[in-house]
Parts: structure tokens; sequence; C-alpha cells
């Protein structure tokens, strides 16, 4: 095993990844997995659960490791918590409905087989498509009959239970399903009195509670199958402990309406455009008429192309607008203003798209897709920016983010042709969740051991120096930013307030602005201009004259 095969690491040991099999080292061999709880593991036959399998030796014939099923493009269930993630993705309530039922399932089978899950959090199962799979991994951590369990994340450890059991599994799996159907954790939000997680959950005070408010941006409990919903308000208000229910054919529709208008008395808001359905992004190097929606990408009030996850870039000369999408490792490309495909001889693992340019991923290499504009049409081809280690590194939107044994680097590319790698050890053994890089400011959050942090960063002209500022309890949060030419960052959180602050590191001046707009708003540019999307409606934003005293 090498540096390239490298994928993660965490408090126990590394994983490595070749073909098909990963790999888990263990840093002191003293802690690898008992031969014995390998073999009661063995059990666990339902193709969901990724479960030790041969057993990894040193030199000297010591246990140091284990190998298993490797898991294909699988995103950290928590990922799935955030609406801009699922609305990227095209993930509908339907099939967060289907996971949640995998999910359940599995459980079942673990307990069916003598066997307690004990630690089941979102960092601990695994989905990918938009539903279709879902698989649980840290299996070696699993309670069997000869060995108990001894760790469990503090997020969803039962208050009113001693040990473990099936029940105490049933109420983790509560807690992670209700945040997959809403977003939020059941006892967050806020509570004029309780607001400490510990004695909202001793006392039985939930987000289902009527003195407890939650952000706007997480999804309505009417989301939630009634009888799903009726057996969390048993589990997390009235204490019950049972194993859910089966149904879920009942699903309703998510409300995307919101009661907030836009509206403030420091904003000037004015009507730009209207789409069929509801803005997802809005590129910044196009006129405000091209956006992509829910639907698909939309030019001039007609549907270009069908796929919401499309990335958008212009080329050089021509000022053609191109459409990429990844399939498998092929990358699709279209010339959106000549209507038609180009020929991409591509291969790439992962996609993004930054102020007009398209950036991939191909091999242990990191580059960006260049154009030959020629009369009889546009070629693409590839111009490698920096090496990289391809099981640790994830393309976001902006930025790549590397873990280099633990250690996390940010790759930024501000202009054409141009890479900055930069080592943020504030994000050192987190699990980034999303990130997003725009005008020298990066947003990222992050979760270690279930607690969810935003952290801002911002980088001087020249990227070898930053600030960054830390804001807690992100659980519930989604990047929502935008930074104008300007220099001016403006924040939308999660409730719908908005933070105006400066670009550079060492500004101090931050402003905010109460209630700016619904907390589903998103927030965009179109070169100075600043816009804001809600629902399927674009508006301008400009500040408003402060009125005289």
């Amino acid at each position: 095993l090498g540096q390239a095969d490298f994928a993660a690491q965490g408090g126990e040991g590394a994983v490595y990844i070749q073909g098909d099999v990963a790999y888990k080292i263990y840093l002191d061999p003293a802690k690898m997995i008992p031969l014995a709880k390998i073999q009661e593991i063995s059990a666990l036959t339902d193709p969901r659960i990724i479960r030790p399998r041969e057993v990894l030796t040193d030199t000297q014939g010591k246990p140091v490791g284990y190998t298993m099923r490797r898991v294909s493009d699988g995103d950290p269930l928590c990922r799935l918590f955030t609406r801009t993630f699922r609305e990227r993705r095209g993930i509908t309530g339907g099939h967060v409905s289907a996971l949640v039922t995998q999910l359940r399932a599995t459980v079942q089978h673990v307990h069916d087989a003598g066997i307690l899950i004990v630690d089941l959090n979102e960092t601990n199962v695994l989905f990918g498509g938009k539903g279709s799979t879902l698989f649980c991994i840290d299996v070696d951590s699993y309670q069997t009959p000869g060995f108990p369990a001894t760790a469990q994340m503090d997020t969803i450890r039962d208050r009113h239970a001693r040990g473990f059991s099936t029940v105490t599994d049933w109420f983790a799996f509560a807690i992670v399903s209700f945040q997959m159907f809403t977003g939020i954790h059941p006892y967050r939000g806020r509570h004029a009195l309780l607001n400490d997680l510990e004695a909202r959950m001793l006392q039985n005070v939930s987000v289902l509670n009527r003195e407890v408010t939650v952000p706007a941006i997480c999804y309505p409990f009417d989301a939630i199958p009634k009888a799903y919903l009726a057996w969390y308000r048993a589990v997390f208000e009235g204490g019950l402990r049972c194993p859910p229910p089966t149904d879920l054919q009942d699903m309703i529709q998510i409300a995307t309406s919101s009661s907030r208008k836009l509206s403030s008395d420091r904003l000037q808001i004015s009507e730009l455009a209207r789409f069929p359905t509801t803005i997802l992004s809005m590129p910044s190097f196009v006129g405000t008429d091209i956006a992509v929606t829910t639907q698909g990408l939309m030019v001039r009030g007609r549907l270009r192309h069908s796929d919401p996850g499309v990335r958008l870039a212009l080329t050089p000369r021509l000022r053609h607008l191109v459409a990429a999408t990844l399939s498998g490792n092929t990358v699709h490309l279209r010339d959106i203003t000549e209507d038609r495909d180009i020929a991409a001889p591509l291969e790439a693992s992962a996609l993004m798209s930054t102020e007009g340019r398209h950036i991939i991923r191909s091999g242990a290499q990191i580059g960006e897709i260049t154009w030959l504009e020629m009369p009889s049409g546009i070629l693409s081809a590839f111009r490698p920016l920096a090496n990289v280690l391809p099981n640790a590194t994830e393309l976001f939107e902006g930025v790549a983010m590397e873990s280099i044994l633990g250690a996390c680097h940010a790759l930024l590319f501000p202009h054409s042709s141009t890479c900055h790698t930069i080592r943020l050890r504030e994000l050192d053994r987190h699990r980034i969740v999303d990130a997003r890089f725009d005008g020298d400011v990066l947003l990222v959050i992050a979760e270690q051991m279930g607690d969810y942090q935003e952290f801002i960063f911002r980088f001087s002209p020249d990227y070898r120096r930053y600030d960054v500022r830390i804001l807690p309890d992100a659980g519930s949060a989604a990047i929502n930013f935008v930074t104008l030419e300007t220099g001016v960052c403006l924040r939308l959180n999660s409730d719908g307030d908005m933070e105006v602050f400066n670009n550079r590191p060492g500004d101090s001046s931050l402003s905010l602005i109460i209630g700016a707009a619904p907390g589903t708003a998103r927030v965009f540019k179109s070169g100075g201009q600043a816009l804001i999307a809600s629902e399927n409606i674009l508006y301008s934003l400009t500040s408003r004259a402060p009125a005289p005293h």
C-alpha cells in the first residue's frame, strides 16, 4: 500500500484502497479487532453491511488490520441533511423514504443476528445515487455476543437508558432518520430555557415541542410520513422505546412555500425574472435570464439541459456556454450556444465549475478543461494543475479538499491555469460536509464527533495568509454566500438573516440584516450586482439609504 492508495484516517487507523478492496490498518495493532469478533460479525450477510473480511498481518504474522469491500462514490449520510445538497442531486422525499426503509431493514438484520450497532450515527452510514443504495461502515465497533461495545457518539446516546440494547439502537435510528427527513437533529433548535442538548434529551423536549423554534431552512415536519411522525412524538416527547413502524406509504410531498416574504428596510429588492421551478444556481458570468433550476438548465425561457446537477463554463474566445455532466468516469460536454455535443475524450472521477471554468479530477491529477475554438466546432482538452491523492480528495464548488494522513489542504482555483494549495490546520481530523470558494472567501461545514461547525476563511490576494471565523452548532446550516467584485461578502444564514462583511483577512467590519429573506432563499451575483432567489423568483439587491433622523 502506497501513499496514492490512502483514502482516510481516523482515531483508530487509516484506510487505503486498491481496486475493489479497502484496507483498514490500525495505528496501534493492539487495538486490532479480535479474530473471534470478526468471526461473530460474519453472521451479518446483508450486502449493505461493509464488514471485515480477511485479516492483514505484518511481516511477523501479527494482525494489524483487515480488508473489506470498497464502497465507490458513497457520500456520508450527514450530507443528506442539507437542502442545497438534496436539490443539487435531485433527491426527493421519496428517495429519502427509500433510504430510511433500507436503514430500518439493515438495523433489523443486525438485531436478528444477535448483534447491536450501538454507534449508529450519520457518519457511519454511506449512501449513493438518489436513494438506491445504502451502506453501513465501521462495523468493527458493533457489539457481538462475545465483545461488548465501548464507544458511542454523544448526539445519539439515550440519556434514559442503562447500557446498550435493541431499543437504544432504535433510539439512535430515530435521531438519524429524523434528520434525514427534516435536516435537523430532534433535540436542536432554540428553546427559551433549555438549549443544552443534555437537558433537552433528559427532559424530552424536542423540536416537535411548540416552544422550540427551528431554522427556516429545515424541511417542514409534514415531510415526515404520518406513521413515523407519530412514532417520533412518542419517542422524543413521550419517552417511548420501541421499533419504528414499517409503513412508509403515506409520504406527504415536501412543502416548498415560505411564509416569510422578501423585505427589509435596509435593502432595495426588485424582481428580475421568474423561472418554472426553484432556482438552484445562477452563473455569475452570464445574464440573469440563465439559471439552473430543479428542472434543469433554463436559458431565456427554454429548457436546454434536463440535469439539475449540470456544471457551466464559458469558452474564452467565442464566449459559448458549455454544459458539463459526469456519467460514470466520462465527461459529457454540450455547446449550449450551438446546441451540439463537444468531442470530449476526457475521463474524470469528479467534476465542478468555478467562475466560468470546468475543473475535473482525473486519476491523481486535478486540472482545468481547456478549449480549442475552431470554425468547425469546439474541441476540449485537459490541463493538469496539481497532483493529489485520488482517494483522499473531494471536489466541491470552487475548491478541492484533500486529507493527507489527516492533515487538511484546500486547493483553490481563483484564475485560469492557477492552483493554490493551502494547509488548513483548523480542519484537521474533521469530515468535510460541504465547501464553497468564491472571491477569496472559503466557507466549509465540517463535522467531528457529531459536532458540526461552519468555518469562514478569508485569504489575502497572494494566498499566503488567511484568517478564520468559526461558527458552532452548524448542523442545520447550508453554505449560502457570494463575494461581489467590490470585495463585499453577503452570507445568508439558515434563519434568513444576512451577514455583510469584507473578504480581506483582518477586516473586522461586519453587519447583520435581520430577517432579510426566507431561510430557503439563495444569494447569487451577476458581475457586481447582488442577486437573491426565493423559490422560482430572482430579485436584485441594493442597499437602501438609511432614513434621516
